[in-house]
């Protein structure tokens, strides 16, 4: 009978078996988490005290970090050399935390950060080339750094604890974090543009149209649930002011 019991075990079916769409999600669930909180942790010794490093309106979430995870392991996870891990994760992370910068430029007239040349040598910035505004040769050689100790260490046991959750488990808790995130993808986005509104309204002496309907009932939720505090809170390092901030 035993015997029996743990046959029916070992033929339950895994849970985001493979390369498939669960386990990308996990995957950009854990950067997006630990990510986070490593950002937290960096503006303890950067600013002298804790800062809100999310990048979501809800939850301890860093899409940048998520989204970067992802492409790295993508890109690596049949890649056996080291050397080539390196430079493929330098390469892919750099690119990737980019396009981030710069999409949020184009679409939100904002950004959550901006490396300007930090080296000034008789009054001038020295290699000033390296850095590129949404991310530089050095910040490019960290994410290499962290691709090659995520694929060497982190990544089989990533996957390992993934496929341990139960598969119906799974299958619905995965369902519910999607929309979750979705959702709150969705309300980032639209707290913003609509943050970034209250700001322009503000800079013109609140002289703004009026708006009826629909727009002016959703203005009125995300003005209630999204205030200015509650943003500057959320995103303090959110810079509006991109015109004064370094070349794209």
């Amino acid at each position: 009978m035993e015997k029996e019991v743990k046959k029916e075990e070992q033929n339950q079916p895994i849970f985001a078996k493979g390369m498939c769409f669960s386990k990308i999600f996990w995957i950009f669930m854990i950067g997006s988490f630990i990510g986070c909180v490593y950002e937290v942790i960096l503006s303890r010794f950067q600013f002298g005290q804790f800062e809100s490093r999310a990048g979501l309106v809800y939850g301890p979430f860093n899409p940048v970090y998520g989204v970067g995870l992802v492409v790295i392991v993508l890109f690596l996870y049949r890649i056996q050399n080291p050397f080539l891990q390196f430079v493929t994760g330098s390469f892919v992370g750099g690119l990737t935390e980019y396009i981030i910068w710069f999409l949020q430029r184009v679409i939100f007239q904002s950004e959550s950060w901006n490396y300007q040349t930090p080296f000034i040598l008789n009054g001038r910035p020295f290699l000033d080339f390296l850095f590129w505004g949404g991310t530089s040769f050095f910040h490019s050689l960290f994410w290499g750094l962290a691709a090659f100790i995520v694929m060497r260490l982190f990544y089989p046991k990533m996957c390992q604890l993934i496929e341990q959750m139960p598969y119906k488990f799974g299958k619905i808790f995965t369902n519910i974090t999607v929309i979750f995130i979705v959702i709150d993808i969705l309300l980032t986005g639209l707290a913003v543009i609509r943050q970034n509104e209250r700001t322009y309204c503000s800079d013109i002496n609140n002289v703004c149209e009026v708006k009826d309907g629909i727009g002016g009932i959703m203005d009125d939720f995300l003005d209630t649930l999204f205030p200015d505090d509650y943003m500057n809170f959320v995103f303090p390092n959110m810079n509006r002011d991109i015109k004064n901030a370094s070349k794209i």
